[in-house]
Order: C-alpha cells, then structure tokens, then sequence
C-alpha cells in the first residue's frame, strides 16, 4: 500500500508540478462503498505549494476506459459548471486524472433566488458549449453496464 501511494504522489507531483503532503480519501457520495468493482480512487490532495486537487486513479481496465473518456469531457469543457482541469496522465494500465478540488465550495442545499439564477446562468452556459465528443459511445456502455443512462 505505501509502495503504491508514494507512486501515486510521483506522479500527482509530475503532473502539477508540486509534492502531496496529505490525502484525504473521497467516496462518491452517490455510489455506495466497492459498487463498481475496480472503481476509481479518490482523492483530495493537499500539495506543498498549499494548492489542492481531486485525484482520480483508475484501479481496473473499464474505469481506465471511464476516466480517459472523463477527461476527454474535461479537455474540452470550461466554464462555471465544471471543475477545472489541472492534468491527466494516460498510464496504459491506470490513468490519473487531476481536477480543481471543490472540497471548499458551499455544498449546502438553499434555493434562494441567487442560487436559483445561478443555476441557470451555469445551464445556459453548458447549453452553450460544444457537445463533447465520442457521446454516444458512452451512453451505451453506460447503458449495457448499468440497464439505463
């Protein structure tokens, strides 16, 4: 295990240019505990230069496939409504995808008319955008994975 997280440090410190000097463990909230098998670890990661950033490493050959077509979405997305990319290394075996961490952002549930505009303001500029691409490649492996989108 140690072995494995000094790699993962090396790479998290090629990657953004800065050391890991704490890793804070994060579940998807949404996904209980090994749902997937092989599912992506998570990380938020505190570096030495005091920034921090959400690590993702693929543990298996279908996330791996799952996190490059991630940051393909990521590559070609910006805006309000999605973390920035900080940097990706296509491993062959376990990609490592690094992402603005938003572990400090109000996650709180009030919808007040602030929120509410800007929610919208964050749609209508994703509606904006250009769709990503290679869609519908995902949606069926989703589909064939999980019965449903």
């Amino acid at each position: 295990m140690l072995v494995r997280m000094e790699r993962l440090a090396e790479r998290v410190e090629r990657i953004v240019g800065a050391r890991p000097v704490r890793w804070e463990a994060r579940a998807a909230p949404w996904q209980p505990t090994e749902a997937v098998e092989g599912g992506n670890e998570r990380f938020s990661v505190l570096l030495d230069d005091g920034r921090r950033v959400f690590v993702k490493a693929a543990q298996a050959e279908h996330t791996a496939e799952w996190l490059r077509r991630e940051h393909e979405v990521y590559a070609h997305l910006q805006g309000s409504f999605i973390p920035r990319l900080e940097g990706f290394e296509d491993d062959p075996l376990y990609p490592l995808l690094v992402l603005e961490d938003l572990s400090d952002a109000d996650w709180e549930v009030l919808w007040d008319t602030a929120r509410i505009g800007a929610v919208r303001a964050a749609l209508a500029e994703l509606a904006a955008a250009d769709v990503p691409p290679n869609t519908l490649p995902v949606r069926q492996s989703f589909s064939a994975l999980f019965g449903r989108w």
